[in-house]
């Protein structure tokens, strides 16, 4: 048994995969910028001068994405950091508040610092952003593909 798809068969599939592709990739765009905006607008971490947030940009071709902080301290917060000695350079000193009184050494051990995972958190946002945009976006040209 041979059967051969007619011209509106055709053009009905040729219009589902065209709807789909593109539902995917403005879903792909809403989930990127959904989890820049996470991430910008995270409580995980004090940014006092701003360069870490404005270090945070997404891009998106097609069907990929990527979220991405630039700034040399991201990867710190993201993960913490080990207990590790600072010394001052050179001759100087370090100078720091504690307990309301500056203190001046030339060595202090830090404790470390606990992970911020706020790209991680940013990452489900996107992921849930395109996991309810693929569902969203793809019912309309299914729905026009299934009345042709």
């Amino acid at each position: 048994m041979i059967i051969i798809l007619g011209d509106q068969c055709r053009s009905a599939l040729v219009d589902l995969q065209a709807g789909m592709r593109n539902g995917a990739v403005y879903a792909v765009k809403a989930a990127v910028t959904a989890a820049v905006d996470d991430a910008k607008a995270t409580t995980l971490f004090k940014d006092q001068s701003g360069a870490l947030r404005k270090s945070i940009t997404g891009t998106s071709f097609g069907l990929e994405g990527s979220v991405t902080a630039d700034a040399g301290v991201a990867k710190f917060i993201e993960n913490g950091t080990r207990p590790h000695v600072i010394e001052a350079r050179g001759s100087g000193t370090l100078a720091f508040v504690a307990n309301g009184s500056t203190v001046f050494a030339r060595r202090v051990n830090h404790p470390g610092t606990a992970p911020r995972p706020f790209m991680e958190h940013a990452k489900q946002v996107g992921e849930q952003t395109l996991d309810y945009g693929i569902e969203l976006l793809l019912e309309k040209p299914i729905a026009r593909f299934n009345a042709a």
